[in-house]
């Protein structure tokens, strides 16, 4: 392994622990060896979307896809970086053209389906997702994504069967539990409601730290509040 190719896995478990201002320290000093550097600059732009800096981000994302046009993953970050613009016909054409390479790409696929989702294409959205959960059975965030999806189309019941799938996959992520628990607080099933919260809280307190500052804070009284919070039910930028 290369200086620089080690520089980037450096890089890249900074940014998956979180360490937003670390990973891009040494993305840039890759970047300082090797401007041309498309794995680095498709880090900066991943990074540059989770800070919110779209403007950064679209920049940094149209100079990845124009030196490598090959790879459809690093379409991504430019869709999701033109979606937080709402330059939205933009973005789905750029998801759509990363796909048209590489039609099992679920990160791709799961940000086409997100961008229907917030434009009210639920439909859309929803035929998106069951295509990749048959691809990638075993992906928790997609089971999410469809319980998500399901919920806002007011289908319930499916919405809590694709958080349980997520929980099988996923059984000490916080996240499944604490949508189920929605669910079934959206259900009028509140004493079913508290075994996910319970769940949800135990798991949010164990990676509260760096990853989720606030997760001491979370408890079964914030129940009502969850029901209207959908920015919790989201997933993370691939």
């Amino acid at each position: 392994m290369s200086f620089l190719e080690e520089s980037l896995q450096y890089a890249l478990g900074h940014f998956q622990a979180g360490r937003m201002s670390e990973a891009a320290s040494t993305c840039q000093t890759i970047l300082e060896s090797d401007p041309d550097n498309a794995a680095a600059l498709n880090l900066m732009a991943v990074i540059a979307v989770e800070l919110g800096q779209t403007d950064t981000a679209i920049n940094l994302a149209e100079r990845t896809v124009a030196l490598r046009p090959d790879v459809p993953a690093y379409y991504n970050a430019l869709g999701v970086a033109l979606s937080q613009s709402n330059r939205a016909s933009e973005a789905e054409a750029i998801f759509q053209k990363g796909l048209a390479m590489s039609p099992g790409d679920a990160g791709l696929g799961a940000s086409l389906a997100n961008q229907f989702r917030r434009h009210g294409r639920h439909e859309a959205a929803l035929l998106e997702l069951q295509r990749l959960t048959d691809a990638h059975a075993g992906r928790p965030e997609l089971f999410l994504n469809l319980g998500n999806t399901l919920r806002e189309m007011g289908r319930l019941e499916e919405a809590a069967r694709a958080y349980c799938r997520a929980i099988d996959l996923a059984p000490n992520d916080y996240q499944g539990y604490q949508n189920l628990g929605v669910i079934r607080v959206d259900q009028g099933e509140h004493q079913q409601s508290i075994a996910p919260f319970a769940q949800a809280l135990k798991f949010k307190r164990a990676v509260k730290s760096k990853q989720n500052p606030a997760a001491g804070d979370f408890g079964l009284a914030s129940a009502t509040k969850l029901r209207h919070d959908r920015d919790q039910l989201r997933h993370l930028v691939e």
